[in-house]
């Protein structure tokens, strides 16, 4: 009763009082429905964190948890917030990214800021999928959650953003060099039969593969955006253009 579940330090015996209500309606609701759903277990707290090494491409387990606990692994699998689940979902889609189609299909759950190109399915993502499925989601992770907002507050150009932003999120390199060839046109679908024709040149760069071998070179391009976007659109994601 006394574990806190929301920031302000609110407990589960605060939430349950009936003196001050601490959750609108319907989160009240979804709070109570655990109670009828969950089952109380016999499993010690050991054992329940060993059931985390049970995983394979179908099936992995996670820690649900209230609230973060202090005593249990410092891992992707302890889920706590949003952020949490983000980090578990992501972590297993780059140790088990399926097909290019399951990967894209699950990519639009965990990397809600991108839009990325229906065409990567078919052709360029199954070039290094494989290879750099965690660098992959590595890479996507760090430009859906800071690039748009980094270079918004950014004092200066793309090309002098894109490597800051490398050595800041620890990315093998960037660069945007402007060759303005047609090869970096991109159309994309945005609904209603309406397109939108963008150019994708500016580029994160992999130099290694998942496993750390030297010259197995991957991309992923992108829109150069204007400062105060919020989607950035993903051309291609392959060995490279």
């Amino acid at each position: 009763m006394n574990t806190v579940i929301l920031s302000d330090k609110i407990t589960i015996a605060d939430v349950l009082s009936t003196k001050n209500r601490c959750l609108g309606r319907d989160s009240m609701n979804l709070f109570l429905s655990l109670f009828k759903i969950c089952k109380r277990c016999t499993l010690s707290k050991k054992e329940l964190v060993e059931y985390l090494d049970l995983e394979d491409e179908n099936q992995c387990n996670g820690l649900l948890v209230l609230n973060a606990q202090d005593d249990l692994p410092e891992s992707h699998q302890v889920i706590s917030t949003v952020k949490g689940w983000l980090t578990f979902r992501r972590f297993y889609l780059g140790k088990y990214p399926g097909n290019a189609t399951y990967f894209l299909e699950e990519s639009k759950k965990y990397f809600t800021r991108l839009c990325i190109h229906e065409h990567n399915k078919d052709k360029y993502l199954k070039e290094i999928l494989l290879t750099h499925s965690r660098r992959i989601v590595a890479y996507l992770s760090a430009l859906n959650d800071n690039f748009l907002l980094d270079y918004t507050s950014f004092i200066g150009d793309l090309i002098q953003f894109l490597p800051a932003f490398s050595v800041k999120y620890g990315l093998d390199d960037a660069s945007f060099e402007g060759k303005k060839d047609s090869k970096f046109k991109c159309s994309f679908l945005l609904g209603e039969g309406k397109t939108i024709e963008v150019y994708c040149e500016p580029h994160l760069k992999m130099y290694t593969d998942d496993v750390g071998n030297k010259n197995q070179h991957g991309r992923i391009y992108f829109n150069a955006p204007q400062k105060g976007d919020k989607v950035l659109y993903v051309g291609f994601i392959c060995r490279h253009l």
